[in-house]
C-alpha cells in the first residue's frame, strides 16, 4: 500500500497566527497525488507572548474514500518554543509525534500540543512551526 505525505507550514508572530491557507507561498507540498485525500491543519497560536504557554490544534481529515491507517502527525519544534505537553516528545531531536491510528473517510482527528514560547522571543519576531502527517492508505 502507498504511504501519504503532507505538510502545512505555519506561521506565528506575538500577536497573531498566519494559517496556512493564509500564506500561499508556504501553503502545501505535497508528496504523493492523494494529497486532496488526506488533509493537515494547524491553528492555535493567537496572543503568543514570551515566556507564556500556547497551545496548538492539529486536525486530520480523511476527504478519501477509502479508511487510512498508521497515521501520525510530527512536528519538529523550533527553538523559541519549550515542550510541556501533547503527543510524545523526543527532546534529542526536539520531535513532537500524535498517533492517530485509524481514520475512516469523512472523519477527522484532533491533537493538542501545548508549548512555552522562549522568554527572549521579540514581539517583532515569528516563529515557523513545521508539521507532516503520515498515512497509509487502506485497500478499497
Amino acid at each position: 500500500m502507498r504511504g501519504l505525505s503532507q505538510r502545512v507550514v505555519l506561521c506565528l508572530s506575538a500577536a497573531a497566527l498566519c494559517t496556512a491557507g493564509a500564506v500561499p507561498a508556504l501553503a502545501q507540498e505535497s508528496e504523493d497525488d492523494t494529497k486532496d485525500d488526506v488533509r493537515l491543519s494547524v491553528s492555535g497560536g493567537r496572543g503568543a507572548q514570551a515566556g507564556k504557554p500556547v497551545r496548538y490544534r492539529f486536525t486530520v481529515r480523511n476527504n478519501g474514500r477509502v479508511a487510512v491507517d498508521s497515521v501520525r502527525v510530527s512536528s519538529r519544534l523550533p527553538r523559541s518554543l519549550k515542550y510541556m505537553r501533547g503527543g510524545r516528545f523526543g527532546s534529542a531531536q526536539r520531535i513532537v509525534a500524535f498517533s492517530l491510528g485509524r481514520i475512516e473517510p469523512g472523519r477527522g482527528q484532533s491533537r493538542v500540543l501545548v508549548a512555552r514560547v522562549a522568554k527572549d522571543f521579540e514581539a517583532d519576531s515569528r516563529i515557523v512551526l513545521r508539521a507532516k502527517v503520515t498515512a497509509r492508505a487502506l485497500a478499497e
